[in-house]
């Protein structure tokens, strides 16, 4: 099936109307169309553009619901770390990094990738601030949701997951957060949290 945006320039190239093009056969043009056929057409052309206009909006309603909540945990975690007097510049960025890529994988990035990327072997991605390239890992339309649901997953964890590991190791072993090789470890792991399962969930659906 072709993509949802390429209808009108199909029907074009191949002299055929678009209702023809989603009715497979070629219509006579004298005719019209009554309101069940008309029906027909639209789901037809929904089920090409993929999840319904209600289905998205409640995509939308329940990721804007997580990360609400994990937005709201990192917050009290930070709160409570503040008040504690054990706040940490790089516990700050890297949630602060979290939030700022949250707000774009939950929100922002595109569901769908351009029909060239499954034509292709393409290990980059360039979309608005956010830039991608995997070397041995391809993109395309049937890893891509996997990609963005392990994103997402980082993400949400990211925010929620490093302030309350801080207090956990903070409270555990005195001191410990305060050395540097600490603060390195965390970073390699932060950072190989997100590659690691890109990777994996990538290769496993390219």
């Amino acid at each position: 099936m072709p993509d949802v945006s390429l209808l009108i320039p199909l029907a074009e190239t191949l002299g055929v109307t678009v209702s023809a093009l989603l009715e497979g056969r070629r219509l006579d043009d004298g005719a019209g169309m009554d309101a069940e056929q008309v029906d027909k057409l639209v789901k037809k052309a929904i089920t090409l553009s993929g999840d319904s206009p209600e289905k998205q909006k409640e995509k939308r309603r329940k990721a804007a619901l997580i990360f609400t909540v994990c937005a709201a945990a990192a917050l009290a975690e930070m709160l409570l770390i503040l008040h504690s007097g054990r706040m940490d510049s790089t516990l700050l960025t890297l949630v602060l990094m979290s939030f700022g890529f949250g707000i774009y994988f939950w929100f922002l990035v595109k569901d769908r990738l351009p029909t060239y990327y499954d034509e292709n072997k393409i290990s980059a991605y360039s979309s608005g601030p956010l830039r991608m390239n995997i070397p041995g890992l391809h993109f395309n339309n049937s890893n891509w949701p996997h990609i963005v649901r392990a994103l997402r997953i980082w993400a949400a964890a990211g925010m929620a997951g490093l302030p309350f590991i801080f207090l956990l190791l903070g409270s555990v072993v005195p001191g410990l957060l305060d050395t540097l090789s600490t603060k390195m470890v965390l970073l390699f792991l932060y950072l190989g949290g997100l590659f690691i399962p890109l990777y994996i969930v990538g290769k496993k659906y390219e």
